[in-house]
């Protein structure tokens, strides 16, 4: 590893990841305590960065370093006559702010590919946990995000 990069990782240091926004959703005539079938339903899951901004102190490149992220699972069920069509069934979907603290100068190119390529990874276990924790009160199952590490 060379010095700048160290030197630059050493200049951005994980501070706080918090929810934003949250929402869940059954649609009207799914529950899923009482589905037989609910381990047939798909599942889809998304996760990218939605933005991100400096907050700088004047003057200086010192700061905070925000990643704004969005998270979301689906359950769906085909019940459709057209094929590849599905129906939804229920839906979270969340939005967290990973701060990061700013120790010295960086470039904006080093701090979009930061957030494209790092931040993920910083608010994952976040994600994991909320998610867990709003399936088990809404009774959905057969969802297993991996630990990313």
């Amino acid at each position: 590893m060379t010095s700048t990069v160290s030197k630059k990782e050493d200049a951005l240091k994980f501070h706080d990841a918090y929810l934003t926004e949250m929402s869940s959703n059954l649609q009207e005539n799914f529950e899923p305590k009482y589905e037989d079938d609910l381990f047939d339903l798909d599942i889809e899951t998304r996760v990218y960065v939605d933005k991100s901004e400096s907050v700088l102190v004047e003057d200086e490149k010192l700061g905070i370093f925000r990643v704004f992220l969005k998270f979301g699972v689906r359950w769906l069920r085909d019940r459709s006559v057209v094929e590849d069509e599905k129906e939804i069934c229920a839906t979270i979907e969340s939005e967290f702010v990973a701060e990061y603290i700013i120790n010295a100068p960086l470039d904006q190119k080093y701090l979009d590919d930061f957030a494209l390529n790092n931040v993920i990874a910083d608010v994952w276990p976040y994600w994991r946990e909320l998610l867990t924790s709003q399936c088990s009160r809404m009774h959905l199952t057969g969802v297993k995000l991996p630990i990313l590490t």
